[in-house]
């Protein structure tokens, strides 16, 4: 009966494999969604910046994942995007990594939008890391090698050089043909992030991508981890995300996202002195007791305008969510366009051209006070607003604004000059901020000064005048 047992257990096993046979064949055979277009050109090299330009982004149409994002990552900078969990900071990777398009706008490189060129040729720019590292039961060169096949020995120990392993290799019995165990389990989980990061550095990229790549580590090894990625990202653009500040703080730009859009960005210095989101992120890190500030009213501060004085407060709601959050240092400035101002936090100046064509102070705005209302309706004075602290401003486009005149007649009125308009209430105001222009008292007729003897003389002809 021995074999006919066997007979049987080998059967079983035959229908499992069969099963998952047919699910491999199944993923081998897919068509990716993905795809390059018909004649596609390989992808520039990154010479200027990576580009997110507007855009939109949801893993299902229930829920948006990311809204209007726009960021220029400078080529060779180093930038990183941190924010509360879901916020959509991986998506973000995801996307520049091109696993999936935006729903609208473009990520482009040197202004080419990915779509338009071959996915593979992008890709052999970028080295990722992410957080879990998957390591095959393998030797670690093979490990390393999987980043380029067909490396040479030297290019492997390289790698590993750049990525502070090495050391650590060498000293082991059998050297780059130690096998690691299942997905690793013979290393440490610093030694797993060093293994993946010099896999990523085998590659040579333009693009260095870490996905929350020290936070699975403790505060010693993620220091350690973090030297080294220092080290191994110089002369590469290199793009982060991560909720651990600590390991950003040096980095030349920090974007916080907060529900899928951009809310504040900036260096370290810079998002702590603005005391906003970022600030609160940090307290709550380091130790420290997490800053308080007052929440900003904006649809208040729009309802104090005039071309939106006519508008419910749904409709206010519905602009507040529209405005674009930007920081600015003391003595920036903010040129008068076609779009509104709002300031959230802290001070500026507005400076206007006197008849010296000079700039001169004309007003102080605070907290909830506009500027560059006066170019929509047509009134430019060439004025600027510039920081006189550090500044939190949130600004309307005026695409926006010309889709509400479209949509709403008292706005479209408005800036048309048809409707009486006053002054807005509440904070200091320049007269410039409202829809009607000063009225300026008449100047008293001028006054002719009492006549000299030598006048009387001249004018009776008694002596001859003299011109010089």
């Amino acid at each position: 009966l021995s074999p006919v047992t066997g007979l049987t257990s080998l059967g079983q096993q035959l229908q499992s494999a069969t099963g998952a046979l047919v699910r491999i064949n199944e993923v081998l055979g897919a068509e990716p969604e993905i795809a390059d277009p018909p004649g596609a050109p390989t992808a520039p090299l990154v010479e200027h910046a990576i580009t997110l330009d507007h855009v939109q982004f949801a893993y299902s149409i229930e829920r948006p994942t990311l809204e209007d994002v726009t960021v220029v990552i400078p080529a060779g900078s180093r930038v990183a995007f941190v924010g509360p969990t879901g916020a959509g900071k991986s998506s973000v990777l995801q996307l520049i990594m091109r696993f999936y398009d935006p729903a609208d706008g473009a990520v482009r490189v040197d202004g080419i939008d990915l779509r338009d060129v071959t996915v593979a040729s992008w890709r052999a720019q970028l080295g990722v890391v992410f957080q879990d590292t998957f390591l095959f039961d393998s030797t670690i060169r093979e490990n390393i090698e999987i980043a380029r096949p067909g490396a040479s020995a030297a290019e492997v120990v390289a790698a590993a050089r750049g990525a502070e392993l090495h050391e650590f290799i060498d000293q082991l019995p059998r050297g780059y043909d130690t096998l690691v165990g299942e997905r690793g389990g013979r290393l440490s989980g610093g030694q797993r992030q060093r293994l993946a990061i010099a896999r990523a550095l085998l590659r040579n990229p333009r693009v260095l991508l870490l996905d929350e790549a020290t936070s699975a580590l403790d505060p010693r090894t993620e220091r350690l981890i973090a030297a080294t990625l220092e080290r191994a990202g110089a002369g590469r653009t290199t793009v982060a995300v991560t909720h651990r500040l600590a390991s950003v703080t040096e980095y030349d730009r920090i974007f916080v996202v907060d529900a899928g859009r951009v809310v504040e960005q900036g260096t370290h210095a810079q998002l702590l002195a603005a005391g906003g989101q970022y600030a609160q992120l940090w307290a709550v890190q380091a130790g420290g007791v997490a800053l308080t500030e007052p929440p900003f009213a904006a649809a208040g501060a729009l309802a104090r305008l005039a071309i939106f004085a006519g508008l419910d407060a749904g409709v206010l709601a519905m602009i507040a969510g529209r405005l674009r959050p930007a920081l600015l240092d003391v003595g920036e400035q903010v040129e008068e366009g076609d779009g509104v101002v709002l300031l959230r936090r802290g001070r500026a100046r507005v400076l206007a051209p006197g008849i010296d064509g000079r700039l001169a102070t004309t007003a102080e705005l605070g907290p909830g006070d506009a500027f560059g209302l006066s170019a929509l309706l047509g009134q430019g004075t060439a004025s600027v607003l510039e920081a006189t602290e550090p500044t939190a401003t949130l600004t309307l486009d005026s695409e926006v604004i010309a889709g509400l005149a479209g949509a709403y007649p008292s706005v479209a009125a408005a800036l048309d000059g048809t409707a009486l308009a006053a002054a807005p209430v509440g904070g200091q105001r320049l007269t410039r901020m409202t829809m009607a222009p000063r009225l300026r008292p008449p100047l008293p007729p001028p006054v002719a000064p009492a006549p000299t003897t030598a006048d009387v003389r001249r004018a009776s002809g008694s002596f001859s005048r003299i011109d010089p």
